[in-house]
């Protein structure tokens, strides 16, 4: 048996990507994973791996904003990398833009300045590998062609903002204390485990089919799409990297998609049970670009990244929760 000597820190690690990195960490047994979250909340961790495998993570329960707490927990542990999750969504920001901030930018900050006390105190520089958005961009009218790494944008939600913001400091960092990171912008992030955010209903239109209950799709137009296993895979690659060196940020090509495409796909894999399920969509498009650049992250990996076409990670998704359905494990209260 391998022994294993390294830890991952995950902060939001019960979230919905959180979630499948500590699964497909684990599956190495090389790591220890370490979650630090607020509460306990394993509803995610349950619906994709089993009690015994969720029994093998370190949980370290705190508030992402107290400094002193994710200092000790970085500094205790000494993470061979850390992946920095840890935030409200779009809908939270919105509607407690203080609470927000606090949770996405200082925490955030915490981070980083823990691991530098790591570096200044212990010697050892760990990678940051934190979660940065698409919501960075502003509206589709402000780019020509596809969006690139490094052009300016301007954000139309707090959420946007402070994404922007953490992407700034990660910067500053680096320039000053020589901390090591790297920043992903992922667009529309389905799977089992996504459960809030504007982005959400195309995996919950894949939940609703396994309750056979009819769904709409709040908004039209193109998409770009991620399968949660890539871009967990994603993370954990970056947070392999040996001598990483800068502060890095990098969009995620995906793949483009409208949303009426999605449907056409759900309709055709669904059990022949479910196709009777009414699937509409309504409203306009969002106003994000959806066509991305990804030279930078494909120059960091030394590969070109390969993703899972929509049609398999629909397939997969469905999969699994027919699985849960079938043992009385799928709760709906999400929809």
């Amino acid at each position: 048996m391998q022994e294993i000597n390294e830890k991952v820190l995950i902060t939001g690690g019960q979230g919905f990507i959180g979630s499948w990195i500590a699964k497909l960490l684990l599956n190495e047994n090389k790591y220890e994973v370490i979650i630090l979250d607020m509460k306990q909340d394993h509803h995610i961790l349950e619906q994709i791996m089993s009690i015994d495998m969720i029994n093998k993570i370190k949980f370290v329960y705190s508030d992402i904003c107290n400094f002193d707490h994710v200092n000790q927990i970085i500094l205790e542990n000494k993470p061979s990398f850390i992946i920095h999750l840890a935030a409200l969504q779009i809908p939270g920001c919105k509607q407690n833009p203080i609470v927000g901030a606090n949770v996405n930018v200082i925490g955030t900050l915490n981070v980083f300045e823990a691991a530098k006390n790591l570096l200044e105190k212990q010697g050892k520089s760990t990678n940051i590998i934190y979660a940065s958005s698409a919501a960075v961009c502003g509206p589709s009218e402000d780019y020509e062609g596809v969006v690139k790494d490094n052009v300016g944008h301007n954000p139309m939600t707090f959420y946007g903002v402070y994404k922007q913001a953490n992407e700034g400091s990660a910067r500053v960092y680096w320039s000053d204390y020589k901390i090591p990171s790297v920043g992903l912008r992922p667009f529309t992030v389905y799977g089992v485990g996504r459960e809030i955010g504007v982005t959400s209903a195309p995996t919950k239109l894949l939940k609703s089919c396994l309750f056979a209950r009819d769904y709409n799709i709040p908004f039209s137009g193109k998409l770009c799409v991620n399968y949660v296993e890539d871009i967990a895979n994603l993370f954990i690659s970056l947070g392999k990297l040996k001598d990483l060196q800068g502060s890095h940020v990098c969009n995620i090509q995906g793949d483009e998609i409208t949303v009426e495409e999605w449907i056409a796909i759900v309709k055709k894999v669904l059990p022949d049970q479910s196709k009777s399920i009414k699937i509409s969509n309504s409203g306009n498009q969002l106003p994000f670009p959806t066509s991305f650049d990804q030279d930078l992250l494909d120059k960091l990996l030394g590969t070109k990244v390969k993703t899972t076409s929509p049609e398999q990670g629909i397939k997969s998704t469905l999969e699994i929760f027919e699985s849960l359905y079938d043992k009385q494990l799928l709760k709906s209260n999400d929809l």
